[in-house]
């Protein structure tokens, strides 16, 4: 059977002379970004499966593990790492021609912060992506809009909030909206992230896909990974749209994909400069910056497990880093299929 696809990660599936026989030189770059404490081996099952429907041999898989054990230092060092790592990859592979990203929970806020900087803004050809045309842009079960409104966190007091945020390191005071970054004026990062430049970043790739568990994510509820700042709780599903269409049902899981509806209007606020935000003034912040996140085509793919256990935030990407970890979140292979045929397939969606 011939080897298809190429890896690089902590451990290469294959090595380079399984390819000499392969249909074309690599072409397509894929960046798997790992979230909050977690690790490069957590996506070797979605490497399987990307390699497995690449019949042209054309994919190229990058697993960075610059933030592993780092990734409570702030979302702009751990984004920062991450468009340095793509950096110095990049150049292996002279062949490449695209790009497309898979952001996991905090890795999807890593690689919105890193297309900010691998932006080509001084090249004639500004729309590429550190020199490769951007292809896919996937967030799943990633914080868009920090945690601090949704799930169970919503019931903790603010002040209670800056309490123990205040011990736990600056990604989880971002993730709270309790940091102060100075772009335009002193404001929470994840706020800056919806500014202009960062939204044009997205606006490059040409297929952005919004993951997302729509009850019992705990660590991510469905409000904030779906751009839907008006659904807060993590235990009953969203009402399906009407637009939505089924995609996947099994006894694992259901999945639903639906279209989101560009936002329009005006998204500008007055600032308050204030050290810390009430909370009905944090609330109209993450709805100002799902209008703004909004502003692009998103396609929604939203996922149902159907129990909390095993966990879902990990099963939605079948967490893979160990022979535990496989068995444990199983089930979430299917959706990690589909993912891939995301990736490796082109053609338009209806």
């Amino acid at each position: 059977m011939q080897d298809k696809g190429r890896c690089i990660g902590s451990k290469p599936l294959y090595t380079l002379k399984d390819f000499k026989s392969a249909s074309e030189e690599p072409s397509h770059l894929v960046v798997l970004v790992h979230g909050l404490h977690g690790s490069s081996r957590d996506f070797l099952f979605l490497e399987k499966s990307l390699l497995e429907q690449d019949e042209t041999g054309s994919l190229v898989i990058f697993r960075p593990s610059v933030n592993e054990g780092k990734t409570t230092d702030g979302i702009c060092k751990g984004g920062s790492r991450l468009a340095e790592a793509v950096r110095a990859f990049c150049p292996k592979y002279p062949s490449l021609r695209s790009i497309s990203f898979v952001g996991f929970s905090l890795g999807g806020l890593y690689v919105r912060y890193a297309l900010f900087l691998l932006m080509d803004q001084c090249s004639p050809e500004k729309s590429l992506i550190c020199g490769l045309n951007p292809r896919n842009i996937l967030l799943v079960a990633s914080p868009n809009l920090g945690v601090s409104g949704f799930g169970p966190f919503r019931y903790f007091p603010r002040v209670l909030q800056v309490a123990v945020v205040t011990f736990l390191g600056e990604t989880i005071r971002e993730l709270f909206l309790l940091d102060r970054k100075k772009f335009d004026g002193y404001v929470p990062l994840l706020w800056a992230m919806t500014e202009e430049a960062f939204i044009a970043a997205l606006a490059k790739f040409p297929r952005r896909f919004l993951f997302a568990n729509v009850r019992y994510d705990v660590e991510v509820p469905y409000g904030t990974a779906a751009l839907q700042p008006s659904i807060r709780h993590v235990l009953n599903s969203p009402a399906q749209a009407e637009s939505s269409l089924a995609v996947k049902q099994t006894s694992n899981m259901c999945m639903w994909r639906r279209y989101l509806e560009r936002s329009s209007g005006s998204s500008s606020v007055p600032f308050s400069l204030g050290r810390y935000l009430p909370t009905k003034y944090v609330m109209k912040l993450e709805e100002l910056m799902a209008f703004r996140l909004r502003s692009l085509d998103w396609y929604l793919f939203e996922v149902d497990f159907g129990s909390f256990l095993p966990p879902v935030h990990d099963s939605i990407v079948a967490v893979s880093r160990n022979s535990f970890f496989e068995r444990m979140f199983r089930k979430g292979k299917e959706a990690v299929e589909i993912i891939s045929y995301l990736i490796v397939n082109e053609e338009t969606i209806a």
